[in-house]
């Protein structure tokens, strides 16, 4: 496991602009009280909303506009392993779902995560967001349930 300690910054993905889209180092933020500290190993990215902000496909005006602003940090599913914790329930080595950006490490509160049993493997959880919508997009469009997603993988290579 990396040490924590030494973790200060990390890769995200990011969408400089229309259908434009770049990996940039960032800095972690300090860890604060109630928060943690994952290091990613999955991330999901909906071939719905991210689409959209990628693509720039909303017109001027409209929620969308006021929302998307460029550069823009997409991501809202993430699985990956606590390496510091300075909130109650969760400890480093905690397996958790998180509501993250698709970045490599994710500073954020301990009530954005929930733990991942040992017995499941991530590849398994990392739809945990999209699983909220599955009956809805499934009774909408059976076509469209079927690509719920692209996965990225931020483990590191062997």
């Amino acid at each position: 496991m990396s040490d924590a300690k030494n973790t200060t910054s990390g890769r995200r993905l990011s969408f400089p602009g229309k259908q434009k889209v770049q990996i940039e180092l960032f800095e972690l933020p300090p860890l604060q009280e109630g928060e943690v500290l994952i290091k990613t190993s999955l991330s999901l990215m909906s071939t719905g909303t991210e689409n959209i902000v990628f693509n720039q496909l909303f017109e001027p005006g409209t929620h969308w506009d006021n929302w998307v602003k460029y550069p823009f940090f997409p991501g809202y599913c993430a699985v990956g392993t606590v390496l510091e914790s300075r909130g109650k329930a969760l400890k480093a080595g905690d397996r958790v779902t998180a509501r993250s950006f698709h970045q490599s490490h994710w500073v954020g509160p301990e009530s954005g995560c929930s733990k991942i049993p040992d017995s499941v493997p991530f590849e398994n959880t990392h739809f945990f967001k999209p699983a909220d919508c599955a009956q809805a997009y499934e009774t909408v469009n059976r076509e469209r349930a079927r690509t719920m997603g692209v996965v990225f993988d931020w483990r590191e290579e062997a």
